[in-house]
């Protein structure tokens, strides 16, 4: 009679499961060996987000194992459809957010374009400067005789997110104002306004959508005075200082657009805005009166990147009590340009009118007094200011 098992080959399963086990894998990830704080990730189809206080940090591995004359260089999209490294004269300001580094004994080490690459892996830093909500894109070339064509490109799409924009900011704007008053925009007044505009409503500027924002001013400025003076007073005001406070929302939607050739955001907004608010007149024009009301509605645009973010123009109707007006809304403009695109100060030049509107009857010849005038301001961001004084997380280090 013959012997059974009830399970068999278990003995031949077994050794091959000890054998498999003991082997060394073939084909398989090795552990990474990515420093502490950098994420590991595949080369291809990298992307990127920056949080506020924390930059981008990826692992990659090398595609060039061994040094040998490996160097690299950061490319705009363009710029890799036509160039290589061994082309390029200087690297495009656009893409001053992203470095490479190599791991190192005492940590990373960060290497300039055209340096030489070696080690297993390559760090990827995004870091975007200044920090402000959009979307970079970016090419990684690597060359080396040893790779297919003497070099490969990776495109990095990355984006950035934070609260660090130039509308979400508290601000504070100083300098002078030419007022057309009785000599032309010869006289010269000082302007010092605190500016809030939160956003309750708002979503990340690279996407775009539905948004509800706040404005909020005060501050020392300038205005016409005269209008109780009489006729020629009137035809030839004569300005003056006045402590200004407004406040108001906003409510529209805004748009993403994506620049051509370096994927940065260029977006911006468009809503319908409504303000009230009171003067403090050095002379008060209406006895008993001496603060008065005012009131704006209309639209408004904001640009929402580049180098004239924050830029914005209002133009609709509105009432000033202070020149005597009774019930004929007025035309109101506003817009401010700023200039240049640092951290902390930057410069910006402010529009505003307040006229009655053309061809309109006013029986009261009061309400056809009304102020032009021409700001120029330097601008200091409050919460990029204290970063800049104690330090931020976004610094690059």
């Amino acid at each position: 009679m013959c012997e059974t098992h009830p399970l068999p080959g278990l003995t031949a399963l077994l050794a091959a499961v000890v054998l498999v086990s003991a082997a060394p894998a073939r084909g398989l990830a090795a552990p990474s060996t990515c420093p502490t704080g950098w994420e590991h990730r595949p080369l291809a189809g990298l992307q990127l987000v920056s949080e506020p206080g924390t930059p981008a940090q990826v692992c990659l591995d090398n595609p060039v194992r061994a040094a040998g004359d490996a160097t690299f260089c950061w490319l705009t999209s363009d710029e890799a459809l036509r160039r290589t490294c061994r082309d390029l004269t200087s690297q495009h300001p656009s893409l001053d957010s992203f470095s490479l580094a190599v791991a190192g004994e005492g940590g990373p080490r960060f290497l300039l374009p055209g340096a030489g690459l070696g080690g297993p892996h390559l760090l990827v830093r995004f870091a975007p400067r200044p920090v402000r909500s959009g979307r970079q894109s970016a090419v990684l070339r690597v060359e080396s005789t040893q790779m297919r064509g003497g070099g490969e490109s990776f495109p990095v799409e990355a984006v950035s997110v934070s609260r660090h924009d130039a509308r979400y900011s508290v601000a504070i704007y100083g300098g002078v104002s030419y007022l057309h008053s009785r000599n032309n925009f010869a006289d010269e007044f000082p302007e010092v306004l605190l500016t809030v505009e939160p956003r309750f409503v708002d979503p990340r500027a690279d996407r775009g959508g539905w948004v509800l924002r706040g404005y909020f001013r005060a501050g020392l400025t300038a205005t016409t005075h005269g209008a109780a003076a009489g006729i020629l007073a009137m035809a030839f005001p004569e300005g003056g200082k006045t402590l200004e406070t407004t406040g108001g929302f906003g409510f529209g939607r805004s748009w993403a657009v994506a620049h051509p050739s370096d994927g940065d955001v260029h977006g911006f907004a468009l809503m319908a805005v409504g303000r009230i608010g009171i003067l403090s007149l050095e002379h008060p024009t209406t006895p008993g009166d001496p603060f008065p009301f005012q009131w704006f509605a209309g639209p408004r645009i904001e640009n929402e990147g580049g180098y004239f973010a924050g830029a914005f123009a209002e133009i609709g109707v509105g009432g000033s009590s202070q020149f005597g007006e009774k019930g004929w809304p007025r035309l109101k403009f506003e817009g401010i340009i700023p200039f240049l695109d640092p951290r902390t100060v930057g410069f910006a030049v402010r529009v505003t009118v307040d006229r009655p509107f053309p061809g309109t009857h006013h029986a009261n010849r009061e309400s056809r007094a009304g102020d032009i005038k021409i700001s120029l301001l330097a601008r200091f961001d409050v919460r990029q200011l204290f970063d800049a004084l104690f330090g931020s997380a976004n610094s690059p280090q």
